[in-house]
């Protein structure tokens, strides 16, 4: 049985978010995370793909520090399977993402190259992939790299 990818960001994803899903440990998830280079001023069609996991400290003090950063107390005031979701994404706003030495990033442009941000000094990354402008970016990221 193939284990489940749960999805937390925008509903487009073009303005960022992350998957992750258990991998048989207590201590970390594997994730993959989108973020729009736009964000730190690049074009609107780069994306920082980054691949890795997301470390989840199993001792009281450290879970109640990452539940403290967004809010939320320990132990969460939800059922179990939502208090997973919301440990998951307070350790990805804790620490972030451990990524994969090997296949930990890549950036992709969907369209056309676009330079009008080239002289602001925005984020503009070199593309490892270019798809065509009409491309789904939430498939390309499921067929590539949700296995």
């Amino acid at each position: 049985m193939r284990k489940r990818w749960h999805y937390n960001g925008d509903v487009n994803l073009e303005y960022g978010g992350f998957w992750w899903r258990e991998d048989g440990a207590d201590d970390y998830v594997l994730a993959v995370r989108v973020t729009p280079c736009s964000d730190a001023g690049g074009p609107d069609n780069l994306f920082h793909v980054e691949r890795g996991s997301i470390y989840l400290p199993q001792d009281a003090a450290g879970r109640a520090t990452r539940l403290s950063v967004c809010g939320y107390i320990d132990p969460p005031d939800a059922n179990p399977a939502t208090a997973r979701t919301l440990y998951v994404d307070a350790a990805i706003a804790y620490g972030g993402i451990e990524r994969d030495t090997y296949r930990g990033e890549t950036v992709v442009q969907v369209g056309a190259k676009l330079d009008d941000c080239a002289e602001v000094g925005g984020w503009q990354p070199t593309p490892d992939v270019i798809l065509r402008g009409n491309a789904s970016l939430r498939r390309y990221i499921k067929r590539e790299f949700l296995d």
